[in-house]
């Protein structure tokens, strides 16, 4: 891969800007604060500027914070065993050994062959709406990926049937479908993408305040919908004519179930249950006995983690040693992205303790009066999307969360809204091909002009400003 001029750029001015915040005297008074205003910017340039791989500069936060004098080394590690990142962990294996055997395609397949499914203003939607299912539960890039074939044969397909001007449309649409919905069904669960459990351990560890996995499906569920109409509204247009014959989807779909595809679905629906029952169990039952120990029994990432071992314990062939996931499949998942999380974590515990957090919410409270709930979650919103235009959105969220815990403290208001619209805005970057690893891929296709990803995507980003007052109104009705 090439070394580009942004990253030698950023690796040349992390080590400079990082001696000049340490020798001039910004925290005088407070050494801790210094250091940590110095590592914070440091991060921030190599996170921007992809200097060096995102997990390694993550592993920067912890060795910086122990040779500088401010963690020992357990503590400054403690965050890399957080049971976030085994709900991470757990969730990557599983959705691994869903690909694996091809059951993700399936489902996808299944949907896109139903009878209703005949025009193309109807496959759109059909497409949006199993992307949206699926990245609700495997990564956003990897529903796209398997998303992005089946979307080019339909295209192909039914651009036979159209006039040149609709079909150009309708590839517009149907690849910009398969990577918006992606992003959009990712705030649909905790494990849906990295940023909505950042924003969960934030809240758990400096806000006392749990979100159970049924809790932020309630939650997500109006903004979710919301914004997967809106989509569908803008990129439909004045809709399609024309139809499609899908003899060849029907024929895969017609395909038996294989032992392995028969495995997975056992196991994925085993772990949905038992991440969603808790928390269910506990709206409807309240104070049970039984719901206490239930909940606090399956937690999240225990249960990802039980679906884990599932995987690699449960036989295909007893006499071959085959398992539904082979090992060198399951360790092949996303590691970085659980390092770059801990070392976010890491940098979100010294930007409290040293008191830059509260300094800063201090600061903005004291000369802009915006202490309302709603406008704090707005702007927490809009800074995450402008973060995550220009770098990963795992990092960007790494950054804002801690931010808004802080102001909205600072305005005595209760972060859960901002802190779940920074997550939100993290994932709802549609503007350009590098915003996010989805718009990459359907940009590559070549049917989507960079124009009309930027028009439709800063449309799609303004109107998910709605998810705002949706929240809040959702969240005074269920309590």
């Amino acid at each position: 891969m090439e070394f580009t001029l942004r990253q030698k750029l950023g690796l040349i001015l992390a080590p400079i800007v990082f001696l000049a915040f340490i020798l001039l005297p910004f925290y005088h008074s407070n050494p801790f604060a210094h250091k940590t205003l110095a590592i914070f910017v440091t991060i921030v340039i190599l996170w921007v500027t992809e200097g060096i791989p995102l997990s390694f500069s993550a592993l920067l936060i912890p060795v910086f914070a122990t040779t500088l004098g401010l963690l020992d080394p357990k503590d400054a590690f403690l965050n890399f065993s957080n049971p976030i990142i085994f709900l991470f962990l757990g969730s990557f294996v599983i959705a691994k050994a869903m690909s694996y055997h091809g059951l993700d395609r399936r489902i996808a397949l299944g949907i896109i062959s139903k009878k209703w499914v005949n025009k193309p203003s109807r496959i759109l939607l059909a497409i949006g709406a199993v992307t949206t299912l699926l990245s609700m539960w495997i990564s956003n890039t990897a529903t796209t990926a398997m998303i992005y074939p089946i979307s080019w044969g339909i295209y192909t397909l039914l651009s036979k049937n159209l006039e040149e001007r609709e079909a150009r449309r309708f590839g517009i649409a149907i690849m910009l479908v398969s990577a918006y919905a992606s992003s959009i069904g990712g705030i649909g669960t905790p494990v849906g993408t990295p940023p909505n459990l950042i924003a969960i351990g934030f809240l758990e560890k400096y806000a006392i305040k749990r979100i159970s996995f049924f809790q932020w499906m309630v939650l997500a569920f109006p903004g979710l919908i919301a914004m997967f109409f809106i989509m569908v509204l803008i990129l439909r247009g004045r809709g399609f004519k024309g139809s499609i014959e899908k003899g060849e989807f029907l024929e895969l779909v017609s395909e038996r179930f294989s032992k392995g595809e028969k495995a997975v679905l056992f196991i994925f629906l085993l772990v949905v249950f038992l991440w969603v029952s808790p928390g269910l169990a506990g709206y409807l039952f309240r104070q049970n006995q039984f719901v206490q120990w239930f909940q606090k029994s399956f937690h999240e990432s225990t249960v990802a983690i039980i679906g884990a071992i599932l995987t690699v314990l449960i036989p295909l062939n007893w006499k071959k040693g085959e398992f539904v996931l082979p090992f060198k499949e399951a360790i092949s998942i996303d590691w970085g992205t659980l390092l770059l999380f801990g070392g976010g974590l890491t940098l979100g515990d010294m930007f409290f303790k040293s008191g830059i957090g509260k300094d800063i919410g201090e600061i903005i409270r004291t000369n802009f009066p915006i202490g309302n709930v709603l406008i704090l979650s707005i702007i927490f919103y809009l800074f995450s999307i402008f973060l995550t235009e220009f770098m990963s959105n795992t990092a960007a969220v790494n950054l804002v969360v801690p931010i808004a815990i802080s102001i909205s403290s600072a305005f005595g208001v209760n972060p859960i809204i901002p802190v779940i619209s920074s997550a939100f805005g993290g994932s709802f970057a549609f503007v350009f091909p590098v915003s996010t690893p989805p718009n990459a891929i359907v940009y590559g296709s070549g049917l989507v002009p960079l124009p009309s990803m930027i028009k439709k995507g800063i449309i799609l980003d303004l109107a998910g400003i709605i998810i705002c007052p949706l929240m809040i109104l959702w969240v005074k009705i269920i309590t």
